[in-house]
């Protein structure tokens, strides 16, 4: 559930001052099966209601959901975590994993894992990505490193959690809410989502709390140095 991919490059804690800013990609293309983009985006709000009121976490959506748009919106501005709200898919015989974003008419366009990757690479301050979409966290048997999820980790994104099977709402809804929660006080990613897998087995989900899993190139699952940490006494005292 918890996948360490040991790469070259050492990944150093970002200081973050609040607020933990997401950018949301809701992509609902029209040659594939219809997401309801707005409910989508009314659920992540509400998931996230309480840490957007304090000032800890604010929420973007990008509009429209185009690569270009995508590539635009990160010019200008810095961004902690893209989480991700669409379709998803894993090309066994390629080895490779793609996400479906929308062309300007509302059509679909694949966009693989290494184009993703490469337009992000440059967003320093990214360090997570959220995906929830189908087959996000699959991969190959007989190579570890393809996939989604996979592919961003080797561009240099720190921590990628995706989803391994289609998830519920109310499976996702938990899964945020506690996974932000815990990431803006300080948790390590990889302690983050244990928390809200735990948020999931609560309500008495017995089988979507294994769904996501998480990959990630930081050791130690500190990819935020957050200022909640950094004013704690053990920090102090240190």
């Amino acid at each position: 559930m918890v996948r360490y991919l040991e790469m070259p490059e050492r990944i150093q804690p970002l200081g973050v001052k609040a607020p933990l800013r997401i950018l949301v990609v809701v992509a609902s293309p029209r040659s594939l099966p219809a997401l309801d983009v707005p409910a989508e985006w009314a659920r992540l709000n509400d998931a996230l209601g309480q840490q957007v009121a304090q000032g800890a976490v604010q929420l973007e959506r990008l509009e429209p959901a185009t690569l270009n748009g995508l590539q635009s919106q990160l010019r200008q501005g810095s961004y902690h975590v893209l989480h991700f709200i669409g379709h998803g898919e894993f090309d066994g015989e390629a080895r490779m994993g793609q996400l479906w974003l929308e062309e300007a008419d509302g059509e679909g366009r694949a966009v693989s894992a290494e184009q993703l990757g490469m337009l992000l690479h440059d967003h320093d301050s990214l360090r997570v990505c959220v995906l929830n979409a189908c087959e996000g966290g699959r991969s190959a048997i007989a190579d570890p490193f393809a996939g989604t999820a996979q592919t961003l980790v080797q561009q240099g994104i720190p921590a990628v959690a995706a989803m391994q099977f289609r998830i519920s709402d109310t499976a996702a809804i938990a899964l945020a809410r506690e996974f932000y929660a815990a990431l803006v006080v300080g948790y390590p990613v990889d302690a983050a989502l244990a928390e809200a897998r735990k948020a999931v087995f609560a309500q008495g989900n017995n089988i979507e709390w294994g769904t996501p899993v998480l990959y990630m190139r930081s050791p130690d699952g500190r990819v935020f140095d957050t200022e909640e940490e950094r004013m704690s006494p053990d920090k102090e005292q240190g």
